[in-house]
């Protein structure tokens, strides 16, 4: 397997983000002034990006040094981003209001159906998927350390972003809460 493969794994993983916020843009979507809007969102988002970039960081490390592994873990590294990007994909599709930061935007429509069935955030849970993924078939520090920072990140958004789904959708949301993991279905 070329050692740049990982490269092309990731470039399929991030290409529907790039694709949709393109046809959102297209269809000229009105984002509008938030409506809704967590507390220091775009903080959490640059965490995300600096634990992001380490994993990256990892990763170049790993090809450079020609450190990607081969056989099972790269199987396994395939599947677990193959699985985050289908994830990704399917949430994309369903998610009419899928956003950057943790706003809700006007008309912004609670989604509990497709994906949302099965975990609360499955955006953030195929980032985690990813990181897995990498880590798995790229085992550094940056790459472990990325899985960890990325999951603990991924989480604090998400209790942002519920925070303001249950400012904005009350015992509707509650209930969804209720009946859905935050991550991982039936355990977290």
């Amino acid at each position: 397997m070329p050692p740049w493969s990982p490269y092309v794994a990731h470039f399929l993983f991030w290409l529907p983000f790039i694709v949709r916020g393109q046809v959102d843009r297209m269809r000229g979507r009105a984002d509008g002034p938030p409506v809704h809007a967590a507390p220091g969102a775009r903080w959490l988002i640059f965490r995300h990006s600096v634990a992001t970039f380490g994993m990256y960081l990892g990763l170049g490390a790993a090809v450079a040094r020609k450190e990607v592994l081969d056989g099972v873990p790269a199987a396994v590294g395939i599947a677990l981003i193959g699985l985050g990007l289908g994830l990704a994909l399917w949430t994309l599709w369903v998610f009419r209001s899928w956003r950057l930061r943790a706003e809700l935007g006007p008309g912004h429509e609670l989604c509990t159906g497709g994906p949302f069935r099965l975990v609360r955030h499955p955006i953030y849970t195929a980032m985690d998927l990813l990181a897995l993924g990498t880590a798995v078939w790229a085992p550094n520090a940056f790459t472990l350390g990325g899985v960890l920072g990325i999951a603990l990140v991924g989480d604090q958004r998400a209790r942002a972003e519920e925070h303001i789904l249950l400012d904005a959708f009350g015992e509707r949301y509650a209930l969804f809460m209720a009946s859905t993991r935050r991550f991982v279905p039936g355990i977290y």
